[in-house]
């Protein structure tokens, strides 16, 4: 997972040849760093097939106003320089499947942990 700053979001997210899942995070948010290491899961999983990017929101109030960002974490995947779905809190099965079906065409499993195993 790359960290993001605000002036280089179009350049590297929505310009992006590659679908973008963009974390809006801050530091002082504890369901955001229970949800960082499924998040490093999900960015290993990606490979160069997603880019996975944090945005500390607190530091990118602009870009957390042009995405609406109203609580937090809040995660966001963009494909082709538009969001296509989004999710809010800690729901690393749903971002599990994001990055499956990108990566798995034939719509078959990544091989990941067993959702079954994350607290919710």
């Amino acid at each position: 997972m790359q960290a993001l700053e605000e002036q280089d979001f179009d350049s590297r997210v929505m310009d992006a040849s590659v679908p973008a899942l963009v974390v809006f995070t801050a530091d002082w948010c504890a369901p955001c760093q229970w949800l960082k290491p499924y998040l490093e899961e999900i960015a290993s999983m990606a490979g160069s097939r997603a880019l996975v990017f944090s945005v500390d929101a607190d530091r990118s109030p602009r870009l957390s106003e042009r995405y609406e960002v109203a609580s937090l974490p809040t995660v966001i995947l963009i494909e082709a320089g538009r969001e296509v779905d989004r999710s809010l809190g800690i729901e690393p099965d749903r971002l599990r499947s994001w990055v499956a079906s990108l990566t798995c065409p034939e719509g078959g499993t990544s091989g990941g942990p067993d959702p079954k195993d994350t607290p919710r």
